[in-house]
């Protein structure tokens, strides 16, 4: 009550012996100096009543108290009359209502319960003060006890009790701190923020392996990755927590982790790999998970779990096949059953070291296969130089793969695949030859021009690699000898002389070659002589008539050529001319033996 507040208090009293009745109104002040009625006649009994004051904030007037509201007035005495005017503190309340904020909101059992705690200090008419308040999670407000006008009331709430699946992040009071109004109810909401329990999963992808170093590294790998619904809860207690769910995710191959974050504390995330793209010359092997769970975690609150997968790619293989042919001229000289030994090497490369190894062949044509040979080795072909073979020179070996030739002799191992390879080997006739010169005897020799030429055919039928072939020489009467060096070895060469121009003077009386028919040498040049025999013209008797026949002679005796003269020559002359003959007749003989041609078979 204000300091000065002034009540007014009527006063009366009944008519009484030598007085009238009388009556007033005095204004007394609250904690002010005392007002005195006075001249109030002796015997007189006075009334006190007040009149009602004026009403005041937070309190409520109650029946004033006088110390006597009747009394006598005694003279020459003055009445001291004390009045009390109670007042009634006025009382008011609050009340509360619970809400929930954040994505937990929905995790919170609507049958939970929240305590409040409230406190005040003392004020005007009242002690300080506390209590509690059980508000529910339902929405219901609920008010508190009466509490003093002019109270300062403040609110807090201790820590909830937990929830499955969430997390209290703290609470907001509207208003948190208010002042009690008499006969009034101050509206308080309590929000409390609550958010879902939620971690994190790093997933990361290795690779290992031969054949890593084929995978791109830019090669990213899919993942599938799923949690079941999580336990029931929620407001009802009857909905799970959190739903199920699923996804993809990509993840390089380089070890660094993808992140998957928000999902619900306690989920056992599963992941599978969805196979990898195909990997040329690899072959990826099922994928293993580092880690006791495997492939499988459970997510922890505020946390990051991580599961690393592993990929390990093998190295694939390949293989060639080796076949061997022959051709060229002096192929059919060659040992069917020869061997030829061809190594093969290759160098390092990606998952694999150097490596080499041999092969040996036949020339029939099989083939020899060199399996498990690593992915992308380029295998490099060196045959080792075959043996000799007589009449033949062996050319640089021919590889082809697929029918390509390959110059460098170099093949790529393929993924999975057999490279057909074939290696030709030329074997070339060599070649022989003769050399031919000319020599005369006789009596004529001297009458034949030195520069006189004569010509020499020579044949040979077709042989192992060769056709039939001739040809011709031209000597001169000289001796200078003619080379003839490219004939193919085996050839069988025989020799005939196409019959020389007339001499003035002498008569040519056959030929003889030192070597009638020739077999061609390995590289070999066979040094042959043709001899001419020429005989001078004998000079006519003085009694001859050279233009009568001569006489026909007896039959010639045995290795006589029936065709030589009669010299007619007497006495020793006879004889002399028949030593001629059979000089003569003997080189004819020598030559027809010699011009017979000679046939050469196949050997």
């Amino acid at each position: 009550m204000p300091e000065g507040t002034v009540f007014r208090v009527h006063w009366s009293h009944p008519a009484g012996p030598g007085y009238e009745a009388d009556e007033g109104v005095v204004e007394v002040a609250a904690g002010g100096d005392p007002v005195v009625v006075d001249k109030v006649p002796a015997g007189a009994r006075i009334t006190l009543t007040e009149a009602a004051p004026d009403p005041i904030t937070g309190g409520d007037w109650l029946d004033p108290v006088f110390s006597q509201d009747t009394f006598t007035v005694i003279k020459d005495q003055t009445v001291a009359i004390d009045l009390d005017n109670p007042i009634l503190l006025q009382t008011g309340k609050f009340q509360v209502t619970k809400k929930f904020d954040g994505d937990g909101a929905d995790l919170v059992p609507s049958d939970m319960t929240f305590e409040l705690e409230y406190s005040y200090p003392a004020g005007v008419g009242f002690e300080a003060g506390e209590g509690t308040i059980t508000v529910g999670a339902d929405g219901v407000a609920v008010p508190s006890g009466d509490l003093p006008h002019g109270a300062e009331v403040t609110l807090t709430e201790p820590a909830p009790g937990d929830v499955l699946g969430g997390t209290w992040q703290g609470f907001s009071f509207s208003p948190q701190t208010f002042t009690i109004e008499g006969n009034t109810l101050v509206e308080v909401t309590l929000t409390n923020t609550i958010t879902r329990d939620v971690g994190s999963v790093e997933i990361s992808k290795t690779v290992t392996g031969q054949a890593a170093g084929l995978v791109g590294d830019d090669a990213t790998f899919t993942f599938d990755w799923s949690y079941d619904e999580g336990p029931l809860g929620g407001q009802d207690g009857e909905t799970p927590i959190y739903k199920a769910d699923s996804g993809q995710i990509e993840v390089p191959g380089d070890g660094t982790p993808i992140t998957l974050d928000g999902i619900p504390a306690g989920a056992k995330v599963s992941f599978t790999e969805v196979a990898p793209d195909p990997v040329t010359g690899g072959t990826w092997q099922p994928v293993t998970w580092v880690g006791d769970e495997g492939p499988q975690v459970t997510v922890v609150k505020d946390e990051s779990v991580s599961v690393a997968a592993v990929n390990e790619i093998t190295l694939n293989t390949g293989s060639f096949s080796l076949a061997k042919s022959l051709s060229g001229t002096g192929a059919e000289l060659v040992d069917p059953d020869a061997e030829y030994v061809v190594h093969y090497s290759y160098g390092p490369g990606i998952g694999f070291e150097a490596g080499n190894g041999s092969v040996t062949l036949k020339a029939d044509g099989t083939p020899v296969t060199v399996e498990d040979l690593p992915y992308g080795a380029e295998i490099v072909f060196e045959e080792e130089l075959p043996a000799a073979v007589e009449g033949t020179t062996w050319q640089a070996p021919e590889f082809s793969a697929d029918g390509v030739t390959i110059d460098d002799q170099t093949i790529t191992i393929g993924d999975q695949t057999d490279v057909e390879v074939e290696l030709t080997n030329t074997a070339e006739l060599n070649t022989g030859g003769f050399t031919l010169s000319k020599a005369l005897t006789g009596t004529g020799a001297d009458l034949v021009d030195p520069d006189a030429e004569f010509v020499v055919e020579y044949s040979y039928e077709a042989g192992i690699g060769f056709e039939a072939g001739s040809g011709s020489v031209t000597l001169k009467a000289d001796g200078t000898p003619v080379t003839v060096d490219d004939l193919p070895y085996g050839a069988h060469v025989v020799f005939t002389e196409v019959t020389p121009a007339g001499v003035d003077g002498a008569s040519w009386d056959g030929y003889q070659f030192s070597e009638g028919a020739i077999t061609v040498g390995d590289g070999t040049v066979v040094e042959l002589v043709l001899t001419n025999t020429i005989t001078a013209d004998t000079p006519p008797a003085p009694d001859d008539d050279p233009s009568e026949d001569p006489a026909p002679s007896e039959d010639p005796a045995p290795g006589e050529d029936p065709d030589l003269a009669d010299t007619g020559a007497p006495g020793v002359a006879p004889i002399a001319v028949a030593a001629i003959v059979l000089v003569v007749a003997g080189a004819t003989l020598v030559v027809a033996a010699r011009r017979r041609t000679v046939r050469v078979d196949k050997q």
